[in-house]
């Protein structure tokens, strides 16, 4: 019996051949230009088919267990789901799933666009969220423009409003911007320190609050990561934050984080 990913699978390659072969009959040489951005469109729906599959499974076998979240622990350590999609799967460092962060709400436009261009989001207004073992939001964020700013606006649980992280204009390689408190008071400014994301965040008084390394991740060589290494990347973060801090923390480095998994 085939499953879902297998059926949306063979449905996208059935279409992507249909359309190669009407294509060529017009313009062969433009087909053959077009070959490869009609393949990763054909195998999108198969890699968000499976990307849910996953996740159900996971949120599955995660509900035999106490619920578990990143507000919880201190090391944060997310997979990536698929090239077309932002959310990504998070684990502790035993490897046990505490949670996942996607977008929701999202229009069928830019779902679409997203089926084109894996990074089509960086570019549109969206709503996202962490989520925790069970599948219940741990915390939401809004993204929007804003004075010629990209603006965060971070809620908890209760959906109050925790403080926002306002993006510094122009930041197409490094990430770089302000972590401001609910009332709109600076809290510190963070800047990644090279192109592949690593950094360093400590607040105005220099106390630590969490860090990334691109390449590093030091459970390489424990179960159940050694022999999946390259798709895991580990954020330490300060155990002593307050919840709304880390709530805050949380959702910034999860917007980071999906796209440099991506390839910003």
């Amino acid at each position: 019996m085939m499953t879902k990913a297998k059926k949306a699978l063979a449905g996208g390659m059935a279409a992507a051949i249909a359309l190669f072969v009407s294509v060529s009959l017009i313009d062969f040489d433009w087909a053959l230009r077009m070959a490869v951005p009609m393949t990763m469109v054909a195998l999108s729906p198969y890699l968000i088919v499976n990307s849910k599959e996953k996740q159900k499974l996971l949120v599955s076998e995660a509900s035999q267990s106490d619920g578990r979240s990143v507000m919880n622990e201190s090391e944060w350590i997310f997979q990536r789901e698929s090239t077309v999609t932002s959310q990504l799967t998070i684990l502790n460092k035993e490897g046990q799933y505490i949670g996942c962060y996607r977008l929701v709400n999202n229009s069928p436009l830019k779902k679409g666009a997203s089926l084109i261009f894996s990074g089509a989001d960086a570019y549109y207004s969206f709503t996202a969220g962490l989520f925790d073992s069970h599948g219940k939001p741990v915390l939401g964020f809004q993204k929007r423009k804003e004075d010629g700013h990209t603006i965060l606006e971070v809620r908890d649980q209760q959906a109050e409003t925790v403080g926002f992280f306002k993006e510094a204009r122009l930041q197409m390689i490094k990430m770089a911007g302000t972590f401001q408190l609910a009332d709109g008071a600076t809290w510190f400014r963070a800047k990644s320190s090279s192109m592949v994301g690593d950094f360093t965040l400590t607040d105005e008084s220099g106390r630590f609050i969490a860090s990334y390394r691109h390449g590093y991740f030091d459970y390489a060589l424990k179960e159940p990561f050694k022999n999946h290494t390259p798709g895991y990347d580990l954020v330490k973060v300060n155990e002593n934050l307050t919840d709304h801090e880390k709530v805050l923390v949380a959702a910034v480095i999860s917007y980071w984080m999906s796209y440099l998994l991506r390839g910003r």
